[in-house]
């Protein structure tokens, strides 16, 4: 879940897709298969998607490709801000420091 807005949620998919959905204010009426937004963000699987705790519109994620990707969601279509890379193994946590 988004913590600026508890209405968004951020799926990481096995198909290197993030799915966004904005649930309404008075909730599902009906289950939903369509997300308000889908981009591709890695070729392969992701393992974890990490909203900013206190940065407005920053998303991560980590996924099989050994990258992690810093992801500025304030435009209609997210951009990788900042790629890192160099892992040798996969990347299965990460989180954002308090400090």
């Amino acid at each position: 879940w988004y913590p600026f807005r508890d209405d968004r949620l951020m799926v990481a998919c096995d198909d290197g897709m993030i799915r966004e959905w904005i649930i309404p204010e008075n909730g599902l009426q009906e289950s939903t298969n369509e997300p308000s937004r889908t981009w591709s963000a890695h070729p392969d699987k992701i393992y974890i998607v990490r909203f900013h705790p206190t940065a407005k519109d920053l998303l991560t994620t980590a996924a099989h490709d050994l990258t992690i990707k810093l992801w500025d969601l304030s435009n209609d279509v997210p951009t990788a801000e900042v790629v890192l890379t160099g892992h040798t193994e996969q990347i299965f946590a990460m989180d954002w420091s308090p400090c």
